[in-house]
């Protein structure tokens, strides 16, 4: 019995011994480490490093239907509004937009048929604008351009009509966006961005010393130990 309890003691005495150190950066060595042969080491620190610094400029933006949608009809209501005042017998001139002398004579005088092709017009212009996304940070003066632009495609003969189909737009597109962050597109363009970059190793020759017995297991001396098995 005496001789169980013995070997019992000695045995549960001798287990740290037997137990494999949980190494991590950080942690003093337990021993002096030399590598066995030569290598490249992937360098798990540096690669983060660079994913970090990627994350921020690797952002991948897609259009947002839903907010598409709702931008839309926010020129539907505008379109409205403005036919509205063109329609009061009050003489009231209050609308989604400030009207000039010229655009306030070419809304009242068009009739049903201009006045319909005029607003699908104003439509496919915010529908192409908006299929291109659209940033709410954008200044007013580089929307009413690319407005402006986008009106020419559809050849609209009168001046005033385009200056006011600009405002329209502007008006109901200034400051808002219909783009959202795509995680998963994100993420790949950013492992795309760090295969160009190539991965960051650790060159190890054989004989070198990985770590030092009672000093602090470095990252990089992690991941050398980790590469060989240690």
């Amino acid at each position: 019995m005496v001789l169980l309890l013995c070997v019992a003691v000695a045995t549960a005495s001798s287990l740290p011994w037997l137990v494999k150190p949980d190494l991590q950066p950080g942690v003093l060595a337990p021993f002096d480490a030399v590598a066995p042969k030569d290598a490249l080491v992937r360098d798990n620190t540096a690669l983060e490093q660079r994913r970090s610094t990627l994350v921020a400029r690797s952002v991948v933006q897609v259009i947002d239907a839903e907010q598409t949608q709702q931008l839309m009809l926010r020129l539907e209501r505008q379109l409205s509004e403005l036919q509205q005042v063109t329609e009061s017998e009050s003489g009231a001139r209050i609308g989604p937009v400030n009207l000039n002398p010229a655009e306030q004579i070419w809304l009242e005088q068009r009739d049903e048929n201009e006045h319909l092709a005029w607003d699908n017009q104003v439509r496919r212009a915010a529908q192409r604008m908006l299929s291109q996304g659209l940033i709410s940070s954008l200044a007013v003066d580089q929307l009413k351009r690319a407005a402006t632009i986008q009106l020419e495609t559809d050849q609209i003969p009168s001046e005033a009509a385009r200056t006011l189909a600009s405002k329209l737009l502007v008006s109901s597109l200034q400051g808002s966006s219909n783009l959202r962050t795509d995680p998963l597109l994100s993420k790949q363009l950013i492992e795309e961005q760090l295969t160009k970059q190539g991965i960051p190793t650790i060159e190890v020759r054989k004989g070198d010393l990985i770590t030092r017995k009672g000093e602090p297991i470095s990252p990089q001396a992690f991941d050398v130990l980790d590469h060989f098995g240690k």
